[in-house]
């Protein structure tokens, strides 16, 4: 089948070549002589130009023919020096070279360079600037695929999410040093199904493009769930994870009079603990009198909430202060005094543990998200449309003597605004059927 899609002059040369052949040619020996033929068009191509260029400054007819039996005496060596790898000097080409194809990718660039072979396709005879073969397939640059840098790739990609995406940010601690980062946490009620208002504790990211909720503060609240098209959640390293259900709450502040009304997406788990080890307060050297959001910020705890960017500078006044060299800084919001920023605090157990705010995807994880894609939610909301239809139903829909669903059809509107079309509809149809009847 492959040999019917070639050309007719490569067709006439493979028979040629295949009535060589002792026995039946096989897949590797078709592509084989195929890839011979690409070389030596290649070869021919080039020597073509160059023939041109000298035409142009000579038009002698014996420097013509001179170079014409150039062409053809290199033409029989193309196969030969072609088929020839230039790493191993084996009967095959570069890129199929497992000794090159093993090489880190930084080692298979300073190879190619050094033999002199096209970038692009790793032949000989020709740079990547004139080669005429298909580009890399990850970042459709110029080289091979087997030249492919990560590094390139990362770079050449678009970081910014597409619509449906959400960010996250990221936040780490270096081990082995004497400095810790607070972040910027706060405890606030948040008012469940019931209207029973729950203590929550959410951390203020303004790195963050949506609100989050944990699962099981979701369920412990009881609020109605919505279903998310997949909405896709990146983070540091362009990680990756998902959210299909969505609710919405409202948080209050313990100081003052401040609400607000958040729509949320659902995850396992927003993060970890935070922060991540305890930290005595005596370390830090707070004024006396202050309402902080979070009293218990230097107590490794669990965030139900997160809040992101539109929130935080919502809740964000202009009032700080600065505890000094190595101490966190105050900020004053609507939620309290939050305390954020650096602790210097050196504790007799160096081991730290490192965390960003970024689920993980797991086996468990992308498990229970296929099921979750085409699940029904216990709890739907219905819509004030939806409410009167399912009113309409239970009102109107009944069975009859017969056995059979007498159903009303739900109409938005009176039918008596369409006017009096009936008696229009019924005088059309009777004189349709009289121009029947007088045409047999």
């Amino acid at each position: 089948m492959i040999s019917q899609k070639l050309d007719s002059s490569t067709s006439r040369y493979w028979e040629e070549h295949r009535n060589k052949l002792s026995e039946p040619p096989t897949l590797n020996q078709l592509i084989f002589f195929i890839e011979n033929q690409i070389n030596l068009l290649e070869k021919i191509e080039e020597n073509r130009k160059i023939n041109l260029k000298s035409k142009e400054t000579n038009n002698n007819n014996y420097n013509n023919k001179s170079t014409n039996y150039i062409i053809q005496s290199n033409s029989n060596q193309i196969q030969s020096n072609h088929s020839k790898c230039s790493l191993c000097n084996e009967n095959h080409l570069l890129y199929t070279c497992e000794t090159f194809r093993s090489l880190p990718t930084e080692v298979r660039i300073e190879k190619a360079k050094n033999l002199k072979v096209c970038m692009n396709c790793l032949r000989l005879g020709h740079t990547d600037r004139t080669c005429k073969l298909s580009h890399c397939k990850y970042c459709k640059a110029r080289h091979n695929t087997l030249l492919h840098s990560e590094l390139e790739r990362s770079a050449a990609s678009n970081p910014m999410p597409g619509a449906d995406n959400v960010a996250f940010s990221a936040n780490f601690e270096h081990s082995n040093t004497a400095s810790f980062i607070l972040l910027s946490t706060a405890m606030v009620r948040v008012r469940g199904a019931d209207g029973t208002k729950h203590p929550a504790r959410v951390l203020l990211d303004n790195g963050s493009t949506a609100n989050f909720v944990t699962d099981a503060f979701s369920s412990k609240l009881g609020l109605s769930r919505h279903g998310t098209s997949s909405t896709t959640i990146t983070g540091i390293n362009n990680q990756t994870s998902y959210s299909t259900q969505s609710c919405n709450l409202t948080l209050e502040s313990y100081y003052g009079n401040y609400t607000v009304d958040l729509g949320c997406l659902i995850l396992p788990e927003v993060t970890k603990v935070l922060p991540s080890r305890f930290i005595p307060r005596t370390h830090v050297p707070l004024p006396s009198g202050l309402h902080l959001a979070d009293p218990t910020f230097n107590i490794p705890s669990v965030v139900d909430i997160l809040v992101g960017a539109e929130i935080f500078w919502q809740v964000l006044l202009h009032n700080t202060i600065d505890l000094g060299k190595n101490q966190p800084t105050l900020h004053e919001t609507k939620l309290g005094w939050i305390v954020s920023g650096l602790v210097a605090y050196s504790p007799r157990l160096q081991s730290q543990s490192h965390f960003c705010s970024l689920i993980k995807n797991d086996v468990n994880f992308n498990i229970e998200r296929f099921w979750e894609l085409d699940s029904v939610p216990l709890k739907h909301s219905l819509t004030n449309e939806e409410n009167a239809c399912e009113q309409h139903f239970l009102h109107n829909t009944y069975r009859n003597d017969d056995g059979r669903f007498v159903v009303s059809i739900p109409l938005k509107r009176d039918p008596q605004i369409l006017g009096d079309s009936l008696q229009m509809a019924i005088s059309r149809f009777l004189s349709l059927e009289r121009r029947f009847q007088s045409s047999y």
